[in-house]
């Protein structure tokens, strides 16, 4: 199936991007760390400012995990609205109930 191999792509893009925001916010502390001296800050800020301009998190898209379809998608549960809707209506996901009689 096509998805499975694009959801796999999107999940580890955003791994990715998790260790690439840890990274920088490692970098922006000793940056900003007097206890060092300036020839190593700017060493940082150099490693700072190499990070890719694409890794931001606004650049990913969340979608469906079993359709792939990319707009409104639940982000607990990780699936579109019709899948959601679907399953809901079944009892299979917890915390969700019909909100009309």
């Amino acid at each position: 199936m096509f998805f499975r191999k694009w959801i796999f792509n999107n999940v580890k893009n955003s791994l990715v991007f998790e260790r690439t925001k840890l990274n920088k916010m490692i970098l922006k502390s000793l940056m900003r760390d007097m206890n060092f001296s300036t020839k190593d800050r700017i060493y940082f800020s150099r490693l700072f400012n190499n990070f890719n301009f694409f890794s931001s998190g606004s650049l990913l898209r969340r979608n469906c995990i079993l359709t792939g379809y990319p707009k409104s998608v639940f982000r607990f549960f990780k699936l579109s609205r019709h899948q959601c809707k679907k399953y809901a209506a079944f009892g299979f996901l917890t915390g969700m109930r019909k909100s009309s009689f």
